[in-house]
Order: structure tokens, then sequence, then C-alpha cells
């Protein structure tokens, strides 16, 4: 069990060192313009930039995440009675203010 995890740390220590080397030679620098090129084309395709920044912020700030989640629901909840359709927080507050809930 301990081997699989040591093989691994180190793997990856000799993997990014290799690609800190070869990240400065001209193959490497033509390899990474072409791996570039076809992220990009791959992002504008499916358009995915998005998803990519939104997975990001959510990797990055897991709690902030869940409390804009948490926010949102309060302010658009999910009305079974609007057959598929959100409510809207104006008129939430409009049925409060004439006493219906």
């Amino acid at each position: 069990m301990y081997w699989f995890a040591a093989k691994s740390i180190m793997s990856a220590i000799i993997g990014s060192s290799f690609y800190q080397w070869w990240q400065g030679t001209k193959m490497g620098i033509w390899f990474q313009k072409h791996v570039d090129a076809f992220m990009q084309y791959l992002a504008v395709k499916f358009d995915i930039e998005i998803a990519k920044k939104d997975a990001k912020f959510r990797k990055q700030y897991p709690l902030i995440a869940d409390r804009l989640v948490a926010l949102e629901m309060i302010a658009h909840p999910w009305d079974p009675d609007a057959k598929g359709q959100i409510t809207d927080l104006k008129d939430r507050v409009v049925k409060l203010e004439n006493g219906h809930d």
C-alpha cells in the first residue's frame, strides 16, 4: 500500500521536474503551442469557458459557492405550482405584503 503512494509521489515529482525542463526546449514550446491551440478550439466549439471558470471558483472557494447557492434558493426558490418556472422574488414580496403565504 505504501509502495503505491511512494511510487505515485515520486512519479509526480519526476514528471514535474521533466516538464519544467522540457517546456523550455524548442520541442516543448512547439508542443505546448499546439496543445493550447487545440484546447482553445475545444473551448470555442463547446463553449466551456463559463463552466471552467465556475468549476475553478467552486474549487477555490467552496464555502462561498455554497452560500451563493443558498442565497439563490432564497431569492428564486423552486415553485412546484409554477409548472417548471422559477418564482420571482418580487411576486413573493407582494404576496407577503398582502397577507398571503
